[in-house]
């Protein structure tokens, strides 16, 4: 762990305005096969600590922060990270990015 907070790679969805992947640092950055919104350049990903990658967010541009992201060994150290910054879970989906895996809502509020 980095003095500034987990590592992340973070980038912008081509085609939305200001949707941010976020992926920990030790995750491929290569999409899954149904990913839907995913930086289709590998070069357009930037690692950089947590917090500076959610530095950018905040009132008036945003109210809010949707975190999905899988219930797995890999992401399980970002999803406390992101609860340790004040997201709350707002729900979990059984066997959604696979067998076992489940899909993690994090949520929050910016105002």
């Amino acid at each position: 762990m980095t003095p500034g907070g987990l590592r992340v790679r973070a980038s912008l969805v081509a085609g939305t305005a200001g949707t941010l992947v976020l992926r920990p640092a030790n995750a491929p950055a290569t999409a899954p096969p149904d990913a839907h919104a995913w930086p289709a350049d590998p070069h357009a990903w930037r690692e950089l600590p947590l917090d500076e990658a959610l530095g950018g967010i905040a009132p008036p541009a945003g109210r809010l922060v949707i975190a999905e992201l899988p219930d797995d060994d890999v992401h399980r150290p970002l999803a406390r990270a992101l609860e340790a910054r004040g997201f709350v879970r707002e729900g979990q989906i059984a066997d959604y990015v696979d067998r076992g895996v489940d899909l993690l809502i994090l949520r929050k509020e910016l105002t």
